[in-house]
C-alpha cells in the first residue's frame, strides 16, 4: 500500500521487473498518466491498482481570474524531483497561458529553498501565487509562500480543499480522502478474498471538489474577495474559526464509522463492477492512446 506519486512511483520500479511482484495499492497519487507510472485505467502494470486524485487546476486559475480578471502574471513553484508537482506546475502554465496569462516557474529540489523562489517570484511582480499539488516539498512550504504572501500583498491559491487551514488564501479541490481510503480498502479486501483480479480492475479515478476561503490570510494581505466567491465556499476560515458547508460536513461526519458488511456489500459490489477492464474497456482505451 503506498500513499503519494512519488513514493507510489518508486514502489512501482521496484517491482516491476519482478517475476512475481507483490501486488501493490496505491491512494493520493495525483497525474500517474503524466507522470508514466501508467498508460490508462486498464493499460498498466498487471500487479498495479488503486485510485487517484483529480487535479482541478482549471476551477483554480477560474477563481483567480473571476476575482481579478485584469491579472497579467502568476507565480507557481515546485519540487523538481517530485513528479505531480512538475506535472502540476506544467498544467498551470498551460491553461494560464491559454487564458492569457505570463506564468512564472521556480524550480526548488528542497524546503529551505522555498523562501529564495517565492522572493524571486515576487519581485518579478506576481500577482499571485497558484501552487501546484507538491506533497512533499509543497505542502510542507506552502507556509513559507504564504509568510510571504502576507507581507507582499500576495494571495496563495491552491488546489486541495483544505490548504486554507495552513495558509492558502483561496482553494477550489480535492477533499475526498476519506472515502478514496475506503475504496482502496475495497479494493484490498476483494483481492486478499479472491473475488478480484488485479490485473483486470481499473484504476479507480476519486472526482468532486470543493471551494474553500480563508477571509483571515486575504484580511493580512489586503485583498477583499468578492461576495460572490464567499457565497460559494465550502469552507471558510473567518476570526480563527472555520465553517463547513453541509455538502462537504456530511463526508467528514462519516469518518470513522463502521458500517457492517452485510449492510454495505452492494455499494462495494456495485463499486467494484464499474472497476472490470473488458476487453471492450481496454482496446477503447488502447485506441485513445494511439490517437495521442
Amino acid at each position: 500500500m503506498t500513499i503519494t506519486t512519488s513514493i507510489s512511483q518508486l514502489a512501482i520500479n521496484a517491482t516491476s521487473d519482478m517475476d512475481d511482484p507483490p501486488v501493490l495499492l496505491f491512494t493520493s497519487v495525483y497525474n500517474p498518466y503524466e507522470a508514466g507510472i501508467l498508460q490508462s485505467a486498464c493499460i498498466k502494470p498487471e500487479h498495479v491498482g488503486g485510485s487517484l486524485s483529480s487535479t482541478p487546476y482549471e476551477e483554480v486559475i477560474s477563481l483567480l481570474l473571476g476575482e481579478n480578471p485584469d491579472i497579467q502574471t502568476i507565480g507557481t513553484i515546485f519540487n523538481s524531483s517530485e513528479a505531480a508537482g512538475a506535472v502540476g506546475a506544467a498544467e498551470i502554465g498551460r491553461i494560464g497561458e491559454e487564458l492569457g496569462l505570463t506564468v512564472l516557474e521556480a524550480a526548488v529540489t528542497d524546503i529551505d529553498e522555498m523562501n529564495l523562489a517565492a522572493e524571486g517570484l515576487i519581485s518579478k511582480g506576481i500577482y499571485a501565487f497558484v501552487m501546484p499539488i507538491d506533497l512533499r516539498t509543497g505542502a510542507a512550504g506552502l507556509p513559507i509562500v504564504v509568510n510571504l504572501g502576507n507581507e507582499y500583498g500576495i494571495p496563495v491559491f491552491h488546489p486541495i480543499l483544505f490548504s486554507i487551514y495552513y495558509g492558502a488564501t483561496v482553494s477550489s479541490g480535492f477533499y475526498h480522502y476519506y472515502a478514496q481510503g475506503e475504496n482502496v480498502g475495497i479494493l484490498l479486501a476483494a483481492h486478499l478474498n479472491g473475488d478480484i483480479d488485479i490485473a483486470t480492475t481499473a484504476i479507480n479515478e476519486q472526482t468532486g471538489s470543493a471551494i474553500g476561503i480563508n477571509l483571515d490570510m486575504a484580511g493580512r494581505q489586503g485583498i477583499e474577495l468578492s461576495q460572490e466567491l464567499i457565497d460559494q465556499a465550502d469552507a471558510v476560515i473567518e476570526n480563527g474559526e472555520a465553517t463547513i458547508s453541509e455538502h462537504v460536513g456530511a463526508e467528514l461526519r462519516s469518518q470513522g464509522a463502521v458500517i457492517p458488511l452485510e449492510e454495505r456489500l452492494a455499494s462495494d459490489q456495485e463499486f467494484l463492477a464499474k472497476l472490470v477492464c473488458s476487453p471492450e474497456r481496454i482496446a477503447e482505451e488502447q485506441a485513445k492512446l494511439a490517437e495521442g
